[in-house]
């Protein structure tokens, strides 16, 4: 599968492998004031692979691009979206991982998309705040109370389209 990785959450985790090596994940995550925590809803996270953790290495900042990917596993308790190399130039995305917070369009529940383009991999929510991660189809949509937005396709990923209306 081909994901195009937009954003990533607030939270890494980094666990030292007993073979060596480590293991890296990315997570969703809220800044009360003392620290960045997860507060799961949801728990879900990005694994790199070996090959894809090299990235992660590079003097650089993780930049948007294209992946290929495991299928989201979707278990009790976890959803693991693996990271295992980047997808050729000319690659066409199947999905779009993005992560989003209540400054798109508002608050977002669990039925603030239609299921069939948009798949919940992670959420952290406390007090007002909240910070999704999410897999979606080109021209999926979020609503929300405040208004809906649009994920549109561009030459180099995805950029949002919204639009609010005020209280009826």
């Amino acid at each position: 599968m081909v994901v195009f990785v937009h954003s990533l959450g607030s939270i890494w985790q980094l666990k030292a492998r007993k073979s060596g090596g480590h293991s890296v994940w990315n997570t969703t995550g809220i800044d009360d004031g003392k620290r960045i925590r997860p507060r799961s809803r949801v728990y879900g996270q990005v694994a790199f692979g070996r090959r894809a953790q090299v990235e992660l290495n590079k003097p650089y900042p993780f930049r948007p691009s294209a992946w290929v990917t495991s299928r989201l596993n979707e278990h009790p308790g976890a959803n693991t979206l693996k990271l295992f190399v980047r997808a050729s130039a000319n690659a066409v995305p199947d999905w779009y991982l993005v992560t989003v917070n209540q400054s798109l369009i508002g608050a977002l529940r669990h039925d603030s998309w239609d299921t069939r383009e948009t798949q919940l991999l992670s959420h952290s929510h406390w007090q007002e705040r909240q910070e999704m991660m999410l897999l979606m189809r080109p021209f999926g949509w979020l609503r929300s109370q405040y208004g809906t937005a649009t994920l549109v396709p561009t030459a180099h990923g995805c950029a949002w389209r919204t639009a609010g209306w005020g209280a009826s």
